[in-house]
């Protein structure tokens, strides 16, 4: 028996050794796939938080949606109004317009909508996106429209406004209005995701300037030439579509 051992003793180590390194990589195997496990159930453990955490923020800012939509129809109101005072404001008309306080929308709802955009599923993000950016625009337009009314009121440059000063800025806040309405569903719960932007046709300009300035429009042949003024430049663009 030791002399067999004796001659064999070669291949006895080599066998020896080669079962030595496979139970090394088995265990060195076992290791990291355990490691593996571990490091997968972590990352899915802090994406269970991260989840949980994106739809408690994405809640706590949905339940201010109403409200803050709510908000930002009565700015598009209150600038609607302001604007159309200003387009009347001529010196024939027999109605005086007087330059009031500039609409302004509250910081606190623009964060909110900021936060939820975050927080929300791509489709309906993008929405309320499309529906800042188009307050974006709205109040550079508004702001640039009244800065001619008040140049031209006080140094009686005639006219305070053109059709080509307040077409831009009448269409984008009746828009804006019309954006804030539409996502009202979504904000209250009565549906479970933003429905696709309609398209801006002169039907829902008409209705949108009877809620927001007055029930009867048009109401007189300033409204009459302003709406057609308006209804050359409505194109509707895709964030609508």
């Amino acid at each position: 028996m030791i002399e067999i051992a004796h001659e064999w003793q070669t291949l006895i180590a080599g066998v020896l050794a080669l079962s030595g390194a496979a139970a090394t990589v088995w265990t060195l195997h076992r290791q990291m796939q355990h490691q593996r496990e571990m490091l997968d159930k972590q990352i899915q453990h802090q994406w269970e938080q991260h989840e949980d955490q994106r739809r408690r923020q994405a809640r706590a800012a949905r339940a201010m949606l109403p409200e803050d939509l709510s908000a930002i129809c009565e700015y598009a109101r209150d600038c609607g109004q302001l604007i159309h005072t200003a387009y009347c404001d001529y010196p024939d008309h027999d109605r005086v317009a007087e330059f009031g306080p500039i609409p302004t929308l509250s910081d606190r709802v623009l964060a909110n909508l900021q936060q939820l955009i975050e927080h929300l599923d791509e489709s309906d993000a993008d929405k309320l996106a499309d529906l800042l950016e188009c307050f974006q625009v709205q109040k550079g337009r508004f702001f640039d429209a009244l800065q001619t009314w008040k140049k031209a009121r006080e140094d009686g440059s005639g006219p305070a406004l053109s059709h080509k000063h307040i077409e831009h800025p009448l269409i984008e806040t009746i828009v804006l209005y019309l954006l804030s309405e539409h996502c009202l569903g979504f904000a209250r719960r009565e549906s479970s995701h933003i429905a696709a932007f309609p398209a801006v046709t002169d039907d829902a300009v008409r209705r949108a300037m009877r809620l927001m300035i007055y029930v009867h429009f048009p109401r007189d042949p300033v409204d009459e030439t302003l709406l057609e003024a308006m209804r050359l430049q409505l194109v509707p663009s895709e964030r609508h579509n």
